[in-house]
């Protein structure tokens, strides 16, 4: 739900800023994931090009569920993206251990 929220708000954030592109990708990313009525009216109004509409019933819905508070820990989120960060470096760095390993083996391979 917290996530559909946030995706609400950039698309609303985009609308108004007028840019299209953001608008279109996250239309994509809220079309994966399970979505109530009133979201795929809206996701219909914006596939309609129809910004208008879409934006009063983006604030109608936001305005609907913004008294529900869904807990985050803050440093949660953090340390989920700190993790993912780690994940392409230790990735990196076994793709570099695996090069460096078949250069000595093709090194050994010559020398003898």
């Amino acid at each position: 739900m917290n996530q559909l929220l946030k995706r609400l708000e950039l698309i609303k954030t985009s609308i108004l800023l007028e840019d299209d592109e953001i608008v279109e990708f996250q239309v994509l990313k809220l079309s994966k994931i399970d979505l109530d009525d009133d979201v795929k009216s809206i996701l219909q109004k914006l596939d309609s090009s129809n910004y208008a509409s879409a934006l009063i019933s983006i604030e109608k819905y936001l305005t609907k569920y913004n008294g529900v508070v869904v807990y985050e820990d803050i440093e949660l989120q953090g340390l989920k993206l700190e993790l993912k960060t780690f994940e392409k470096q230790l990735q990196e760095l076994s793709e570099k251990k695996l090069e460096y390993s078949n250069d000595m083996d093709e090194f050994n391979r010559l020398y003898s």
